[in-house]
């Protein structure tokens, strides 16, 4: 899902790429936006001021539909927040890759940690 998809600075919620960190500064500014999945978001969705999204654990489906859904969020330059399940013990994996440069080889990393790759 990294890279997949970005907005710019220009997007809502984004004053400057020096009030983030630098990996999700790399990702805001990659243009122009290019969602993989072919998806048609239903107007309720599109136009909604929040939207809440949950998800079936131990599917693969579920994560390729929310990047797909929040590609064509970003797409549409609305605004995409994430929130996360998981263990505290893994903050600071998401600290480093936060504070990385957020290259292919970051990513890789990143993703390679036990909760980014087990079925559960």
């Amino acid at each position: 899902m990294f890279g997949a998809c970005s907005t710019n600075t220009n997007a809502p919620g984004v004053s400057s790429l020096s009030s983030v960190p630098n990996a999700v500064a790399s990702a805001l500014t990659l243009s122009p936006i290019s969602c993989p999945i072919p998806i048609t978001l239903p107007t309720e969705l599109t136009s909604a001021r929040i939207a809440l999204i949950g998800e079936q654990h131990g599917t693969t489906e579920m994560p390729r539909a929310f990047a797909a859904i929040a590609c064509k969020l970003l797409e549409a330059n609305r605004r995409v927040n994430v929130a996360l399940e998981i263990s505290k013990s893994d903050q600071p994996l998401i600290d480093a890759y936060l504070a990385s440069q957020g290259s292919l080889d970051d990513q890789k990393a990143f993703l390679a940690q036990p909760d980014w790759s087990r079925n559960d």
